[in-house]
């Protein structure tokens, strides 16, 4: 009957602790030699020795013929058959694969704080206090505390929660940003800057709503067709702080130098006829006498 390799391996191991002990004792044999200056003693001790080792490293070589085609065997059936029922928890520095089934399983690398996790539901990135990113197997994404970027040249938009909620940017020295809180009254503020100087803000006060143009002038204007209206809710007025501060286009004046005034008297005007033509005969109101309608000439009025 053919041994088994295990009991093959068995037998071989006991010959192997055989040699180990025959060879303590020829070690020991050689010490009392020495120590006596027998000198042919050393000689053949050393030859015994020699011959064990030999015979020691073949034994071991029989040994490692009969257990590595069993270990290759363990491995290969190891490898092809792993499955959930055998790994409960697997530590590696680099695993390669060409598949992972995300939907059997969880994928987490955990970080000095927070983690990463992709499963079947899809996926999480959490700073180790809340989710600062999620995706699901529909697509729908939720970033929390995100720098977004068009570009990162110009122009290009940029939504940042910890700089400028928002800004628009043609270059570095022209952009339009809003920004969460304006000093003194902590209220959102939109900015207008252009060549590299803060040319309008657009912010609210306590009762006021503000629009600030700084050091250039505000044009307001319809292109084709359109008026321009201001209109205060009932009760209320549109407020301009000094007529002497507003000047007509036409004239260059202030306005209130375009309006008459009381005591002063108008500018001299041409003919007026209050739409009755010169010359026209009217009747008195006796219902005789006649008078001839003239018109008037050049003339001015006192203002009262």
């Amino acid at each position: 009957m053919e041994l088994t390799n295990d009991v093959k391996k068995t037998l071989i191991e006991r010959k192997l602790m055989g040699f180990k002990v025959k060879s303590y004792e020829l070690h020991l044999d050689m010490l009392a030699v020495q120590a006596v200056g027998d000198e042919a003693g050393v000689v053949e001790l050393q030859k015994r020795i020699d011959a064990l080792a030999a015979a020691y490293k073949a034994v071991e070589g029989e040994l490692n013929a009969n257990t590595e085609p069993k270990l290759q065997r363990d491995l290969e059936w190891l490898l092809a058959n792993l499955d959930s029922l055998n790994v409960r928890k697997l530590t590696a520095d680099v695993i390669d694969a060409g598949t992972l089934n995300a939907n059997l399983v969880t994928i987490r690398s955990d970080l000095t704080s927070g983690y990463i996790q992709l499963d079947g539901s899809g996926m999480i990135v959490n700073n180790g206090s809340f989710n600062t990113f999620t995706v699901d197997l529909n697509g729908n994404v939720v970033m929390t505390s995100a720098t977004i970027q068009s570009s990162t040249g110009y122009p290009k938009v940029v939504m940042n929660p910890l700089g400028d909620l928002f800004g628009a940017y043609l270059d570095g020295n022209n952009y339009l940003e809003i920004q969460p809180s304006y000093s003194p009254t902590g209220s959102p503020t939109m900015y207008w800057v252009a060549g590299g100087s803060t040319a309008g803000e657009l912010y609210a006060e306590t009762g006021v709503f503000l629009f600030n143009v700084i050091a250039r002038e505000l044009t307001l204007r319809t292109e084709i067709q359109g008026n321009i209206v201001m209109q205060p809710e009932v009760g209320y007025s549109v407020i301009l702080p000094s007529l002497f501060s507003t000047i007509m286009a036409d004239t260059g004046l202030p306005l209130l130098a375009t309006m008459a005034q009381i005591g002063n008297s108008t500018s001299a005007v041409g003919n007026h006829n209050h739409g009755i033509p010169s010359g026209t005969q009217l009747l008195d109101a006796d219902g005789v006498t006649t008078h001839t309608f003239v018109s008037s000439g050049g003339h001015s009025h006192i203002q009262t």
